[in-house]
């Protein structure tokens, strides 16, 4: 799984009855496979209801600057756009695409 350029995560939901720490258990999982993927150059995360408040998170664990980052229909706070604004890597991306609910 380490070769793979191109990694797209999709519809990812969570009930009403998910509690807070079931929740980061699966960020926790979803970033801990992200740690093993050494060559990735496209990340495509659309309608990832877990994301909203974690993009820092998810982002800080790839192992090397994405060229192509796509977030659709994911709901994002404030301070994750601010962090994906002043995260290091993004000087270094060609396509960024951005489409919120």
């Amino acid at each position: 799984m380490g070769n793979f350029h191109r990694f797209l995560l999709s519809y990812v939901f969570t009930s009403s009855h998910t509690t807070l720490e079931q929740e980061e258990h699966c960020v926790s999982l979803f970033t801990s496979q992200f740690l093993r993927l050494s060559c990735l150059q496209e990340l495509y995360l659309d309608d990832v209801s877990i994301l909203k408040g974690r993009l820092d998170q998810i982002l800080s664990c790839l192992k090397t600057p994405v060229e192509t980052l796509s977030i659709t229909s994911c709901m994002l706070l404030e301070r994750d756009l601010r962090h994906l604004s002043q995260h290091l890597n993004v000087s270094q991306l060609k396509v960024l695409n951005l489409r919120m609910l």
